[in-house]
């Protein structure tokens, strides 16, 4: 683990003001830009899948210490996991791409159950497809049944949202946070010409290919 030890030196703490709650700060970490280039221009998928799952769990703790809700912050911390699990399950170490993906899985679920039963903004359909699509996501490494569920769930969920809705503010500032950077992940670990859709139904759809790549052991 002295490499994960040896990236931890390269991140820079951001502060930004929590816009639900004013009176309240969230922190995250960003990946300094050189680094993670300096990664992928050399094909370390290993560094990659340490750099992210660092970033993950290291946004996910800070919120949780500081007793705060924040979907993008979760969001984004959590797809560095997702991210993280994708790489490590190439490097052979699938067993530690599982017992990842069930710890968070876990985390999420708690989030999801906070977005039906204590969430009331505007948002909530959306947030509450983005997040069942997480736990089908998590589940792909432990649990493909599951997974299935989620998708079905999640796409039920992206048809009753209108189409605008689907591709607006709240839904393009969330897959800003993400979607380049896995679609160039997943193009480099398995197919050049994947691109994931703004749409959640064509995503949903799209993601079929994931149980392709990631295979479980009967």
């Amino acid at each position: 683990m002295d490499k994960k030890r040896e990236l931890l030196e390269h991140f820079e703490d951001i502060t930004q003001v929590n816009l639900d709650r004013p009176d309240k700060v969230f922190y995250f970490h960003a990946i300094p830009n050189d680094i993670l280039e300096n990664l992928k221009e050399n094909n370390d998928i290993l560094g990659l899948a340490h750099i992210y799952e660092l970033t993950g769990i290291m946004d996910l703790k800070l919120n949780k210490l500081y007793d705060i809700t924040n979907l993008m912050i979760n969001f984004s911390a959590i797809y560095n996991i997702i991210k993280s699990c994708f790489c490590y399950y190439t490097q052979d170490k699938a067993d530690y791409a599982k017992k990842l993906a069930l710890a968070y899985y876990i985390d999420q679920l708690e989030m999801v159950h906070y977005l039906q039963y204590e969430y009331t903004n505007y948002d909530k359909y959306i947030m509450l497809a983005f997040h069942i699509e997480i736990l089908g996501d998590l589940s792909l490494f432990f649990d493909q049944i599951k997974t299935k569920k989620h998708y079905q769930e999640a796409d039920q969920l992206y048809s009753s949202i209108d189409a605008i809705v689907q591709k607006g503010e709240t839904a393009d500032y969330y897959w800003a946070v993400y979607s380049d950077a896995f679609d160039f992940l997943y193009r480099t670990l398995f197919d050049s010409s994947f691109e994931l859709e703004d749409d959640g139904n064509k995503r949903i759809s799209q993601k079929e290919v994931f149980f392709n790549v990631v295979k479980l052991e009967e």
